[in-house]
Formats: structure tokens, C-alpha cells, sequence
């Protein structure tokens, strides 16, 4: 009897889930998604807690009950407090627990859910000479199974299809059940590629979410995706992102990011960490990236260990890629921003990947074209052979 690695895959949600109902405001249906904040209000001994939840459209905002009039004891005092400190892990599990929203008769829209895909590896045997992968979907979400199955094998969905069809991979269900079971045929190909994708962090720069930048990211995350990419997409404008003080307190702190800072950039450097790329979108503002990007780029310093008590890197030989509009041409535009990041990779030990730029001719269709499709095609598949080390 011979062994093999028997791999559990776990579907897990990286957002809450969003809700459908009607918006006083719109006067309509609309979808509404969590703001990770708690209300609570106290009166006497007893608490009402809600997530509140926001119209993606008017803002207007929509309190998803979470206990009522319920005691401190029953709570516990440590859960307490991360209400009232709005903490983001707990805003998540809440935000995916499906009794709250039954209990709120809340409709549930598990379609477009950001997720990850969590590997565990055990040894088991074998007879038959294939692989079993069990992919699990605990939180039932409405995901189609070739979408995982191409992200874990790192193949596109075209490749994927050739691979059933020769009845060297099958599963039995369209859209992942609560648990989906994969068999593949055991070869090199599958041996070298059943490992977690590679990740990539986009950071959108724009203050547009549907603006040129946004357009021409789309089908760059589109290309990496179809080749079992894992992608990050992190709106910079959303989120609260202070000035550099120069303190240096992060020089001495080891083995984290370790700014002073309390704001959104401790997150964004936990995703840039746990990415292999980042890639750094953003229009050109005054021959440079816009105020946002500028202000993180400017607190990367907590990453390189360099001028304090602490030593090493937090990012040491990630990859970095540009993607810019401009309305001016390239060498004109973007080439002091490049230059500055060029740079900035240098004295990071970072790999420098490329640009990838169009200028502003037309309005939007300067980066929906054919033409500009195909280049950001071509840039994910730069990358994609970057990361693959081809």
C-alpha cells in the first residue's frame, strides 16, 4: 500500500455577508453591508447589541440585531468590551453567523463573497492511485466549484476543462456543497501543483471605485484569477490612513509592522506581508501616485528593520508592479513615480516587475479598449510567470 497527501481545504469568508431590503431612501431594494461597528445601549443590567449595516448606495444605515436585552454575565466581560471596541474579528464572525439573520428575517445575499481558501495536509493511503480533496464550505456560500478547484491546482478554467474531460480531475457538483470531494489522478503535474495559490495585493489608489484605473484593473484581475491566482483588492480611499511621524518606534518592535499609529494601515501591512506581489494602482496626480498611496508608501517603514534595536525585513523579496493613468504619455507622466518605487525597491530588497501605463485619449474607453484589455492581460501573465519564477 502506497501513501500519500490527503489535503482538507476550508471555503472561509474574509467579509460579512451582505443583505437585501428595502432602503426607505431609495425607495427600493438595495444592498447593505456591514460597517464592522456595534451599537450598544444599556439600560439597567440588561444590553441590546446590533451590527450595523449600511445602503451601499445612500448610506442610510440598518441595525441587525444581535442580543437583547441580555446581561453582562451571559455575554462575558471580554466579549463586552470587543463590542464596544467595534473589534474587527468579531464583526466578521458575527457577520457570519446565519442564525442572527434568520433571526432578523435578514435576506442574505451569498453571492460575490470575498474568501479565502484555508489548506490543512494530513497522510493517509491509498489503493487506487488518486488524490481525494475535500473542500469544505461551512458557511455555505454560493461559489461555482471550478472557480476553487482552478485556484487550488494554480490552472485556468479552460486548462481545468481540459483536465475533466480527459478524466484526469472530477467532482460531482456544479456549486460547492458543504462539502465537495475532488478526485484527480495522481501525476507530477499534480504533485508540484497541489500547494495554496500565490497571492496578490492590488492597492487601488484612485479616489474613483469606477474610474480609468479601476477599468483597467478589471481585466488584470480577471487574467490573474483565471490562472489560480489568489487576488486582494484594498480600496485606499476607503480606509484611514495617517502621515508618517517619523518616530522611528516601529525600529525597534520586532518581528511586526509595530507603528504607534492606531489606524487602517495596520491592516494593509498584514496583507501586504502575506502577499507574494503587490501591485500599486493609481492615476497620476502631480507626476506622482495620489495622497493616499503616498501617505502608506511613506509609513513602510515599520516593514524594514534598519534604523533601530530591531533587524530584518517584513517583506524581504516581494515582488512590486505598477499600473498608472495618465493624461499625459508614459515617459512623461510616470516616470517619476516609477523612478521613486524603482528606488524604494532597491533599498528594500524588493524585485521590480514593471509598469504597465495608458494615457487618457478618449475618456473611459482609452482603458476599456481592446487594445488596453489585452495589455493588462498581458501585464497579469508578467506577473503570473514572475511568481512562477519562469
Amino acid at each position: 500500500m502506497s501513501y500519500y497527501k490527503k489535503i482538507k481545504y476550508t471555503v472561509i469568508p474574509k467579509t460579512s455577508y451582505t443583505i437585501t431590503r428595502n432602503c426607505p431612501k431609495c425607495g427600493s431594494n438595495a444592498c447593505f453591508e456591514s460597517t464592522n461597528k456595534f451599537r450598544v445601549n444599556a439600560n439597567a443590567n440588561k444590553f441590546d447589541i446590533w451590527l450595523i449595516y449600511q445602503c451601499k448606495k445612500c448610506k442610510s444605515t440598518y441595525n441587525l440585531s444581535v442580543y437583547e436585552r441580555i446581561g453582562l454575565k451571559n455575554i462575558g466581560k471580554d466579549k463586552y468590551n470587543k463590542f464596544l471596541n467595534n473589534d474587527e474579528n468579531l464583526a466578521l464572525k458575527t457577520g457570519t453567523l446565519k442564525e442572527i439573520f434568520a433571526k432578523n428575517k435578514a435576506n442574505i445575499n451569498l453571492n460575490n463573497i470575498d474568501f479565502e481558501i484555508v489548506c490543512y495536509e494530513k497522510d493517509f493511503a491509498f489503493k487506487d492511485g488518486t488524490y481525494n480533496l475535500t473542500i469544505e464550505n461551512p458557511y455555505n456560500l454560493k461559489i461555482k466549484t471550478e472557480k476553487i478547484v482552478s485556484r487550488i491546482l494554480k490552472v485556468s478554467k479552460n486548462r481545468l476543462k481540459q483536465l475533466q474531460n480527459s478524466g484526469d480531475c472530477n467532482f460531482d457538483y456544479k456549486h460547492l456543497q458543504s462539502e465537495t470531494n475532488v478526485y484527480i489522478k495522481i501525476n507530477s503535474f499534480f504533485d508540484n501543483n497541489l500547494t495554496i495559490s500565490k497571492k496578490v495585493c492590488i492597492l487601488m489608489g484612485s479616489p474613483h471605485k469606477n474610474g480609468n484605473t479601476a477599468a483597467l484593473c478589471k481585466p488584470f484581475i480577471e487574467e490573474l484569477e483565471e490562472h489560480g491566482v489568489e487576488t486582494e483588492y484594498i480600496f485606499l480611499y476607503d480606509l484611514n490612513i495617517s502621515p508618517c511621524k517619523g518616530c522611528y518606534a516601529c525600529q525597534n518592535v520586532s518581528g511586526e509592522y509595530g507603528c504607534v499609529i492606531n489606524d487602517d494601515v495596520h491592516k494593509i501591512m498584514e496583507k501586504i506581508i502575506a502577499a507574494d506581489c503587490i501591485v500599486l494602482a493609481t492615476p497620476i496626480f502631480a507626476w506622482y501616485c495620489t495622497a493616499p498611496m503616498k501617505a502608506l508608501l511613506d509609513r513602510h517603514y515599520g516593514l524594514n528593520k534598519y534604523y533601530g534595536s530591531a533587524t530584518g525585513s517584513l517583506w524581504h523579496g516581494k515582488k512590486i508592479a505598477l499600473i498608472t493613468t495618465n493624461g499625459y504619455e508614459k515617459d512623461y507622466a510616470a516616470e517619476p513615480f516609477e523612478q521613486g518605487i524603482k528606488r524604494l525597491c532597491k533599498h528594500s530588497n524588493l524585485e521590480y516587475i514593471g509598469l504597465y501605463s495608458v494615457q487618457d485619449k478618449e475618456n473611459i474607453y482609452s482603458f476599456t479598449s481592446a487594445k488596453a484589455v489585452t495589455g493588462a492581460n498581458n501585464f497579469a501573465h508578467l506577473i503570473i510567470n514572475k511568481l512562477n519564477d519562469k
